[in-house]
C-alpha cells in the first residue's frame, strides 16, 4: 500500500475496486490532507447516520463522496493524498 496524489484517475480506480468515499481525520481547511478508501452499503444512510450521532461524537470524518467528487470537482482542485 502506498499514498498517491488524489485524481480523478485515481477517483475512478477505487470506484472500479468498490469503494465509494474517502474519509480524513485532517481539517477541511488542511492544504495536504490525508484521504482512506471505504466502501459503504448506501452512502446516504451512512451520511444521514453520521449526522444522527454527531451529538455523541467528538469528532467526526471529514467525507469525499467519490462520484460526486467526479461528478463536480474538477481534478485539478483535488487535494491530498489517498492510500491505495
Amino acid at each position: 500500500m502506498q499514498f498517491v496524489r488524489l485524481s480523478h484517475k485515481v477517483l475512478e480506480q477505487l470506484k472500479e475496486k468498490g469503494y465509494n468515499i474517502l474519509t480524513s481525520n485532517n481539517p477541511v481547511s488542511h492544504e495536504n490532507p490525508v484521504w482512506y478508501p471505504e466502501s459503504v452499503p448506501d452512502v446516504w444512510d451512512y451520511l444521514i447516520g453520521l449526522d444522527v450521532r454527531k451529538i455523541s461524537v467528538i469528532k467526526e470524518p471529514n467525507i469525499l463522496v467519490i462520484q460526486d467528487a467526479l461528478d463536480n470537482i474538477r481534478d485539478e482542485d483535488l487535494r491530498g493524498v489517498v492510500l491505495v
